[in-house]
């Protein structure tokens, strides 16, 4: 049994400390992702740090999913291709 991250939720309550993640990075296994304000797509307009926490997610060997879990701010397919477009190009 592992525990869910949510990344949107953590900001909200505490903020996401990359060091207390890798720590616990045997505990998690998946990650829900969104932006912050407002659930809409991932870094845009954005206060989490997404990159980084992406990236200290694929430096730990993390061989799970991370679902995003947002509402679009455009249409909707168009949404999935940018972001997940953006995702990409982070963990290049």
């Amino acid at each position: 049994m592992r525990v869910l991250y949510d990344i949107y939720h953590q900001h909200i309550t505490e903020g996401v400390s990359i060091p207390l993640l890798e720590k616990n990075m045997h505990l998690i296994g998946h990650f829900h992702l969104a932006g912050y304000p407002g659930r809409h797509e991932p870094m845009v307009r954005d206060e989490i740090d997404a990159p980084a926490i992406l990236q200290a997610i694929e430096a730990s060997g993390y061989q799970g999913c991370v679902g995003l879990e947002y509402l679009p701010a455009t249409d909707a397919d168009e949404s999935l291709k940018k972001t997940l477009e953006t995702l990409r190009n982070v963990l290049r």
